[in-house]
């Protein structure tokens, strides 16, 4: 997918330590304060499978990315927390849906009308249209994954008590 952010923190204790950490710290749904400003906190909810942790948003508005977390024994005293931000297949799926549609109807439609006035059936104006309403959806997308993948950074930074 177009919009994936890998982090790796090298941490300086054995997996199993770092395993009860995330599991005390992120299992189940907590919450996070994410602008200190209006001290507004976003609600989290983690699952573990093995030694790969899962934290997604609750609450859905719009397209969000999920954080994956990945515990690797680098020592006996080192472990590597390997984090991995992208969509779900299941928003990858709708995606591709909402892309399909976005392409396919302004091709092969007959008449549509944008902004109350009808588009010319020339291939260069539907191509034109196609263009532009893949360049706002990715616009909007970007915008979103940005803001999520700093929240994430920052729910790491406080789990793990790193600055980087």
């Amino acid at each position: 997918m177009l919009y994936s952010a890998r982090y790796t923190i090298q941490l300086k204790q054995p997996i199993e330590v770092v395993h009860e950490l995330l599991s005390e710290k992120i299992i189940g749904s907590f919450e996070y304060e994410t602008n200190n400003l209006f001290k507004e906190k976003d609600a989290y909810f983690g699952e573990r499978s093995f030694n790969e942790f899962t934290i997604a948003r609750v609450k859905r508005r719009m397209i969000l990315p999920d954080a994956f977390l990945q515990l690797d024994l680098v020592s006996e005293h080192e472990t590597n927390v390997d984090i991995t931000i992208r969509f779900s297949i299941l928003w990858k799926m709708l995606l591709i849906l909402l892309h399909l549609g976005l392409i396919l109807i302004p091709l092969f439609a007959t008449h549509f009308r944008f902004f109350h006035s009808t588009v010319e059936p020339t291939i260069f104006l539907r191509i034109l249209s196609v263009l532009l309403t893949l360049l706002l959806v990715h616009t909007l997308l970007y915008f979103s994954f940005l803001s999520q993948k700093n929240k994430f950074k920052a729910l790491f930074e406080s789990i793990f008590n790193t600055k980087s």
